[in-house]
């Protein structure tokens, strides 16, 4: 079960035993597992990308324990790797426990509140660990960086520690390394990062320390404690302070309920959601959108992992709407909780595409319906401004436009706060909804 409470949903295909062989014959599928057992049959992908959502408890045999390429897991239930490596080209989202494991190939993004532990660890060429704002990892022997380390949360290595020439790490948390430290290669930091050796710490030729050798310049500030001597060949940034015991980071910003901004927009038969962070996120989270048909009880209808804060523009479609009406909102979903960071948006669902644009979008004071013809313009109809949460703000009649010219309707919309609107054209058949931003 997840740490967030969450399970495995909008699942293609369910493995819940050993019965079958796992086929796909489609790209982009959701393939969910569920269940407590281990899974010895076959799995044939045919080269197709694929999620892959784990909800409790799997063993696979050792042909697929490090994985398959070109494919994204979602663990929220237990997966033992039996000592093997996390595969190259392939991505574990996790939200539960991951254990067993000694080398990175693809990418690792541990976003649980369960510490992972391993002996020894490699991050190869290829490799990326990315360790959430709120996550602990734990290597109780000896750990080797040849590529990339984000860290939001906290690295623990109880035995030495050695960056590579070619190993890059972006530290906004705290590493804590038993022995010796040996950097060969660069560490920065985006807001304040921690460092804590209990050995020696040797910053050889080439490498930097809150300084980027590629660029020159400084990279962050952080803050170092070294126990056992430091030896610097390399260069180390004037925002890096070295003082025994470390001098703390400060707290993180709390986040208003309007980081997120989210338009909800129908396009056929389906709803597209686009959201835009305005402040940035603790990495390591889920993005959830919710739905509700009352707007006060709501359920998470898609999940998307938060894996860099620079991931501020995002998008998802509904393609089968459940409700004619309905309210939706987005959150994030960290360890220490969920969180609404959107408002709720109303929504009315219509089941075709509107015979008019709507334009220009965004606006500050008018908006324009340009219809093909005047087909609908000599029936009677009613248009409605609504607000993000259903609210009514303007109505207007057939019979209250004194004149139509060129199929157009001009609607004056200065009145309006800035925010997201709907407009809503109805007649007696029909029942079309477009969204707009009112700047």
């Amino acid at each position: 079960m997840s740490v967030f409470g969450q399970n495995c949903t909008a699942c293609d295909i369910t493995v819940s035993d050993n019965s079958s062989d796992l086929n796909l014959a489609a790209a982009n599928q959701t393939v969910c597992i569920t269940g407590n057992f281990t899974f010895t049959r076959g799995i044939s992908f045919n080269n197709y990308a694929t999620v892959i959502c784990i909800d409790e408890t799997v063993t696979f045999n050792p042909a697929y324990q490090n994985g398959i390429a070109s494919t994204e897991y979602n663990l929220y239930g237990s997966w033992n790797m039996n000592n093997g490596n996390i595969c190259g080209n392939c991505t574990i989202n996790n939200y539960g426990t991951l254990s067993n494991f000694s080398a990175i190939d693809g990418t690792l993004n541990h976003f649980s509140t369960i510490p992972i532990s391993v002996t020894n660890l490699n991050i190869n060429s290829n490799g990326v660990l990315n360790i959430g704002d709120n996550s602990v990892f734990n290597v109780t022997g000896a750990m080797t960086n040849n590529n990339e380390i984000i860290l939001g949360g906290t690295l623990n290595v109880s035995g030495s520690f050695t960056n590579n020439s070619d190993g890059e790490i972006e530290n906004n948390g705290s590493i804590s390394v038993g022995g010796a430290f040996s950097n060969n290669g660069d560490m920065c930091s985006s807001t304040c990062g921690e460092v804590t050796v209990g050995g020696s710490f040797v910053n050889n030729g080439g490498a930097g320390l809150g300084y980027d050798t590629n660029s020159n310049s400084n990279c962050g500030e952080l803050s170092v404690c070294v126990n056992g001597g430091t030896v610097n060949n390399g260069v180390i940034g004037n925002q890096v302070t070295q003082n025994c015991p470390l001098l703390p980071c400060p707290p993180p910003t709390p986040l208003a309920l309007d980081t997120l901004v989210l338009q909800v927009q129908q396009q056929g038969e389906q709803l597209y959601f686009k959201w835009q962070a305005t402040q940035n996120l603790p990495r390591g989270g889920l993005f959830l959108i919710e739905e509700s048909a009352d707007g006060q009880n709501f359920k998470p209808i898609f999940r998307q992992p938060f894996i860099d804060t620079d991931q501020k523009d995002c998008q998802w479609h509904y393609p089968n709407p459940r409700f004619s009406k309905a309210y939706y909102r987005l959150s994030f979903a960290s360890s220490l909780g969920v969180k609404p960071l959107s408002w709720a948006w109303a929504t009315f669902y219509s089941p075709s595409q509107p015979p008019f644009s709507l334009f220009p979008n965004p606006t500050e004071d008018i908006l324009k319906l340009q219809f093909a013809d005047n087909t609908l313009l000599l029936q009677a109809f009613q248009i409605e401004i609504l607000g993000a949460q259903g609210r009514a703000y303007r109505q207007i009649k057939a019979a209250d436009l004194a004149q139509v010219s060129d199929n157009q309707i001009v609607i004056n919309v200065g009145f309006l706060p800035a925010g997201l609107y709907f407009l809503r054209f109805q007649n007696a058949t029909q029942n079309y909804i477009l969204s707009f931003i009112k700047k």
